[in-house]
């Protein structure tokens, strides 16, 4: 009887024995050096499929052996799609565990200010995000909008310049809604500081950073750019700021012309008073803050400086005049007043 049961213990041991090594061969790393593949993984690939793209990545040893691993442990039909830096160094019940969580590779793209909605939407498609039209539709999708208090019928001016980092399966409503978000975060602490003593409401102050952020050669005439607009509204003076014109052709080829100071457009500065409907590109946090606080000069023109890449402002048209004869030649210039236009 001593000797039955020692029999079976040696054989349960024997066996169990047999399977620990079975599963720590199996288990193993596909290399003992630290290599890191790429890997992506569609939506719908069965646990067979993956396995199968795994040992052809050189990341498992064997197809069967993670196909196993993942019943055994229940995590076949939990594993995520998405684009995965994988460890060649790491055993495979390691890797199934990171295909479960679903953190997938993030990747880096960087949103300029003064990019309109359809600049980001492009940009983003361009760097494999979602697609440009799914991304323009997000952008005005009013019950979106509404969730962070956005009553336009675009986000354009509420999508922040930032540097962000999605995953390549992100989808077109969760670019603008991460965009909303840090937006919201971001602008918070400029209303509360200035909204209660703005004489503009704050779809007003955002359309006019817009332009601010499209009409200055640089930050550093944020702040005068915008006491010109500013100081332009008050006395119901038209803005007459060509960004706004070039917003409202539908295909602007790079070259504003004087008849295109005419069209009919509620965006067009030059024939209608005000600020226009809406901002014309999404503006910086600077430029936001500008908006607010302009600073305190009386200029109400300014010219281009030619090669300096700057602007020369003035306080009368008479100096502004001598202005830009002094500094466009003669040449037809984006010089915000008509008077200028006509010669």
């Amino acid at each position: 009887m001593g000797k039955l049961f020692a029999g079976v213990v040696f054989t349960l041991l024997l066996a169990g024995a047999s399977v620990m090594f079975l599963y720590n061969n199996l288990n193993a790393p596909a290399s003992p050096n630290r290599t890191l593949v790429i890997v992506e993984i569609k939506s719908g690939m069965g646990t067979a499929q993956i396995a199968a793209m795994l040992v052809d990545k050189k990341v498992i040893r064997s197809k069967m052996a993670f196909v196993a691993l993942a019943k055994l442990g229940g995590m076949g039909a939990r594993l995520k799609a998405g684009e995965y830096e994988i460890d060649s160094s790491n055993t495979a019940s390691t890797i199934l565990a990171r295909l479960v969580e679903g953190k997938s590779v993030l990747h880096q793209v960087t949103v300029p200010e003064g990019f309109s909605v359809v600049q980001v939407a492009q940009l983003m498609a361009s760097k494999g995000f979602s697609n440009q039209q799914s991304i323009i539709k997000a952008a005005e999708d009013k019950a979106l909008l509404s969730t962070f208090g956005i009553q336009a019928g675009s986000a354009e001016g509420y999508l922040l310049p930032e540097t962000y980092r999605f995953r390549k399966d992100v989808t077109a409503e969760e670019i603008v809604r991460t965009m909303l978000g840090l937006f919201t975060s971001k602008v918070r602490p400029f209303v509360d500081k200035y909204q209660a003593g703005s004489a503009i409401g704050f779809h007003g102050i955002l359309t006019l950073a817009s332009i601010i952020e499209k009409e200055a050669a640089g930050p550093d005439e944020f702040t005068t750019i915008s006491a010109v607009f500013h100081n332009r509204l008050k006395i119901n003076m038209p803005l007459q700021a060509d960004p706004t014109v070039i917003y409202a052709i539908p295909k602007f080829d790079g070259d504003i012309r004087k008849k295109d100071l005419g069209i009919d457009s509620p965006y067009n500065t030059y024939r209608y008073r005000g600020l226009p409907p809406g901002p014309i590109a999404n503006p910086g946090l600077r430029a936001i803050e500008a908006a607010y606080a302009p600073k305190d000069v009386g200029y109400l023109y300014f010219v281009a400086m030619g090669s300096e890449k700057k602007h020369y402002f003035s306080s009368t048209l008479q100096e502004h005049n001598k202005a830009v004869r002094r500094y466009q030649l003669g040449i037809v210039s984006r010089a915000h007043s008509a008077n200028d236009l006509a010669g």
